[in-house]
């Protein structure tokens, strides 16, 4: 019984998530609440990728032809984009303010449209 009791708080532990992960979404949980969220800052979850010069870096979740793909674009400074592009092809957490403008009323938005400003970079992984 003792040797037990000794195991389970290591074991509890193990199976532990920051408060920040646990309630953190997905990019296409953030992508299917767009507009219900704009203007909420959110933590999220994604892969970066498409990282290009004059270009935003895209926060994707899952591979292309499946049911669970979905994409946003993130916006931010050069900096960021520039600490985004060498997490390319990793998961990241993010914070970021969602930014639905491109996507309410008669908005058209050209080019460089983002449904991410960034806050800050959590982590990469």
């Amino acid at each position: 019984m003792v040797r037990l009791a000794l195991l389970l708080p290591p074991m509890a532990l193990a199976g532990c998530v920051t408060a920040t992960e646990a309630r953190s979404y997905s990019a296409k949980e953030v992508s299917e609440n767009l507009i219900e969220w704009h203007g909420r800052t959110v933590f999220v979850s994604g892969y970066v990728s498409g990282c290009e010069p004059y270009s935003s870096c895209y926060l994707v979740e899952g591979p292309r032809d499946s049911v669970d793909y979905a994409f946003l674009s993130l916006g931010g400074d050069v900096d960021f984009k520039e600490m985004l592009a060498k997490a390319q092809g990793y998961k990241v957490l993010i914070e970021a303010e969602v930014d639905a403008t491109c996507h309410i009323g008669n908005v058209i938005c050209m080019g460089n449209s983002r449904e991410l400003k960034p806050n800050r970079l959590i982590r990469a992984y």
